[in-house]
């Protein structure tokens, strides 16, 4: 949990950069942003962060996720997956300390994971809904400091679509 939300921080970093008095003035529909050019014109972005300093908002995420989270106006979506058995991702030196089980030669897990698309409300943290869009045994093994839900989902005027390529599903 506490990586995800060390996550949220920094996109919210990210996102306290061009606010507005109506929302934010760019949507970031996609992965690095409009144009995937991960670039943000006249960015004011403060050198001191820790738990508390320059934070507007954090909210717990149930489940473990990698991807980057999207914006459109004032809602933020991005995806999770919660593992039956509790499974969390490890920190990076704790995965790379078991190289018996990294990468594609990782055994496909023996547990259940539900897979959902989260959206919070940009300016208060709040969860506006959620939404199960998979449930089932992950094709395949990830790394021990992956998660299942590593894909960014998109977002334009019309919705919110992601890919869960460890189930198999697109969703829009």
């Amino acid at each position: 949990m506490i990586w995800r939300v060390l996550s949220l921080i920094g996109f919210l970093a990210f996102l306290s950069t061009f606010p507005s008095e109506n929302g934010f003035s760019q949507n970031v529909p996609q992965f690095r942003g409009a144009g995937g050019m991960g670039v943000v014109k006249d960015a004011k972005i403060s050198d001191q962060w820790d738990k508390t300093k320059n934070l507007q908002w954090k909210t717990e995420v149930e489940g473990a996720g990698w991807a980057q989270p999207v914006i459109w106006k004032d809602r933020i979506y991005l995806t999770t997956a919660v593992a039956a058995n509790g499974f969390k991702p490890k920190d990076f030196a704790g995965g790379a300390r078991n190289p018996a089980s990294m990468g594609m030669g990782s055994k496909r897990p023996d547990y259940k994971v539900e897979w959902k698309v989260v959206c919070l409300n940009a300016k208060t943290g709040e969860k506006i809904w959620s939404t199960s869009v998979a449930a089932a045994q992950p094709k395949f093994g990830i790394h021990p400091s992956n998660s299942y839900a590593t894909e960014t989902p998109a977002v334009d005027e019309k919705g919110v679509y992601a890919y869960f390529g460890s189930a198999g599903v697109v969703v829009g």
